[in-house]
């Protein structure tokens, strides 16, 4: 295996000052779990980041986190908050059975909320591979799990409006509402396809039905997938609601790496790639001063329009893991220079929306997880 060394090198001095801090992480992500705003969303990277990262310190987190998860699915008759960005506006709604099993996106001082008008299904399907990771690594099952992983799977089959197999979402409902996507996307349904197979393997043994039955599921979004999605060299990002498909390049469909391309041999490499190609090279020249200001050059204004530190960092993991260091290390170096923000709004006024205590938390344990996996493979290779 061919390393990048000055590249390595580089990413490997940055990443110190995260592995200095790796202690701190572990005592915030302690206190995360008691904060008045906990987003699920992130608490799955961070229990994944911590499970790769350091076994044993998973361990220690994992009951307290598994048990917020399962206390926060929803059930016909609780009381939830809508947070609609859209009006800006918040109202109180009572779930009734079509919401039922899915998951609030954020629990702010033991109140449950949601940004659109039914459970976000990226929430949901993240809180559920919580739950179903957590019971497969530590051997743990018992009826709560069971009912909450049935009940879970069995609100998302519902989001399926159109019958093809595939979840469909309402505008923003996912963890970028700014970019207001809708109807069938790449990211959901490769975090969907991911759960399916998860589940399939988890049941096995307890239920051979239950596990046929998703097994099924599994097959059916598999090739509906791969017949819809893959284009031009990469998968494409997502269907709209009106049929039409958008073209661009995610940089949520590294989530399609695990659970479809591997699948696909020779389409691996060549879907990274081309996302790395168009989301980074030429890469945005974005110059962040200490007051926050933002500088882009005029001729990249209408080229990208959001840069995530977070969601790239993911990206990179992603890629490291399926065995491409060398493009992860690539991409760990453009999340660095951005990574004190939650995202950057490249508009006229160039925003910067600085990140939350967890998500800072969480950003920081992926990074030093990703310098991890690449750093075994530098030695096993």
């Amino acid at each position: 295996m061919q390393i990048d060394i000055p590249l390595y090198r580089r990413v490997s001095d940055k990443i110190e000052k995260y592995q200095s801090k790796y202690k701190g992480y572990i005592n915030e992500f302690r206190n995360i779990l008691g904060k008045r705003n906990l987003d699920l969303r992130y608490l799955y990277y961070t229990l994944r980041s911590l499970r790769i990262y350091d076994e044993l310190r998973y361990t220690t987190v994992a009951d307290d986190s598994i048990k917020i998860i399962l206390s926060s699915q929803l059930r016909e008759g609780d009381n939830i908050i809508i947070k609609d960005i859209y009006r800006g506006v918040k109202e109180e709604k009572i779930i009734t059975g079509y919401s039922e099993g899915g998951f609030p996106d954020k629990i702010r001082d033991n109140r449950k909320y949601i940004h659109s008008e039914a459970p976000s299904i990226d929430t949901t399907i993240y809180s559920l591979q919580s739950i179903a990771e957590y019971s497969n690594h530590l051997q743990y099952w018992d009826n709560s799990i069971d009912e909450a992983l049935r009940r879970g799977l069995d609100y998302l089959k519902l989001r399926d409006s159109n019958k093809d197999g595939l979840l469909e979402q309402s505008k923003g409902e996912d963890w970028i509402p700014l970019l207001e996507r809708n109807g069938t996307l790449l990211y959901i349904n490769a975090l969907y396809l991911k759960l399916l197979e998860d589940l399939y393997y988890l049941y096995i043994d307890k239920d051979r039905d239950y596990s046929r039955y998703i097994r099924e599921s599994y097959i059916r979004v598999y090739r509906v997938l791969e017949d819809l999605f893959w284009m031009d060299g990469m998968y494409i990002e997502y269907i709209n609601s009106g049929g039409a498909m958008v073209l661009r390049a995610g940089v949520d469909s590294s989530t399609a790496v695990r659970p479809i391309i591997m699948r696909e041999g020779g389409k691996t490499y060549n879907h990274l790639k081309n996302l790395y190609d168009r989301l980074y090279e030429p890469h945005i020249n974005i110059l962040l001063s200490s007051e926050a200001r933002v500088k882009v050059n005029p001729e990249d204004r209408n080229l990208y329009k959001i840069v995530t530190p977070l969601q790239t960092a993911i990206y990179a993991m992603d890629t490291a893991e399926i065995g491409y260091p060398n493009l992860a290390l690539k991409i760990l170096d453009t999340v660095f220079p951005y990574s004190k923000y939650e995202l950057i709004l490249i508009d006229n006024n160039y925003r910067v929306i600085p990140k939350e205590r967890n998500r800072n938390t969480t950003l920081g344990i992926i990074l030093i997880t990703t310098y991890k996996i690449i750093s075994e493979a530098i030695k096993g290779g």
